[in-house]
């Protein structure tokens, strides 16, 4: 995703460095610079979306396949998504399948953190007992 966010900065940026350099070198704007550069600027917004959306829509294509491998129907080509149905599945989802499954691992994790930090405390707090066991003979 890194480098889907820096080309798309590269292709919305480019055109402006280019009429930096036209300006330099020739003193006049360029108007096919200057008409592309401000075609270009404002669909940042657009490619960003496109860039966050792609792994969402991936997800989203492998699910509706796996799902056509493991079902009993006949007609399993209606579970392969185009990309089109795959990018609107996954808008309108917004993750919530995904979302379920984190929040079924963020459980196991913070019940293992929580775990391990009663271990901790309850060292700690036995240690310091010890101590005050120590003091108090």
């Amino acid at each position: 995703m890194a480098f889907g966010y820096a080309g798309s900065w590269l292709l919305v940026w480019a055109p402006f460095f280019v009429q930096i350099v036209f300006l330099i070198v020739t003193k006049p704007y360029n108007d096919t610079v200057l008409i592309v550069t401000s075609f270009m600027t404002p669909l940042q917004g657009l490619l960003n979306f496109i860039v966050f959306m792609a792994p969402k829509v991936r997800t989203a294509r492998t699910m509706a396949m796996r799902g056509a491998r493991t079902s009993d129907d006949s007609n399993q080509n209606q579970q392969h998504l185009t990309r089109c149905q795959a990018f609107y599945k996954a808008y309108m989802d917004r993750g919530r399948r995904l979302e379920d499954r984190n929040i079924r691992n963020n459980n196991r994790t913070e019940r293992r953190n929580i775990r391990a930090t009663g271990r901790m405390i309850g060292g700690t707090f036995r240690t310091i007992f010890e101590r005050m066991k120590l003091l108090k003979t």
